[in-house]
């Protein structure tokens, strides 16, 4: 839970689509997973300006319908 609030720390400072951030995301949806929680309110509005970038489309999907 802690690897969770820091990695949401990471994500909500990033402020357009940089290298790895996908790499990011899929750790980010494994700890959704794992902790059983939902997406931090935070990011939710980064996860939508996110979305519009190809490489990225399904694993927000992902994370959205998590």
């Amino acid at each position: 839970q802690a690897f969770e609030k820091l990695l949401i720390s990471i994500l909500s400072a990033i402020e357009k689509p940089v290298f790895n951030l996908k790499k990011l995301l899929e750790l980010y949806y494994e700890l959704l997973n794992q902790n059983q929680t939902k997406v931090d309110k935070t990011i939710v509005s980064l996860l939508i300006e996110w979305e519009k970038e190809n490489n990225l489309k399904k694993i927000i999907h992902q994370i959205k319908n998590q």
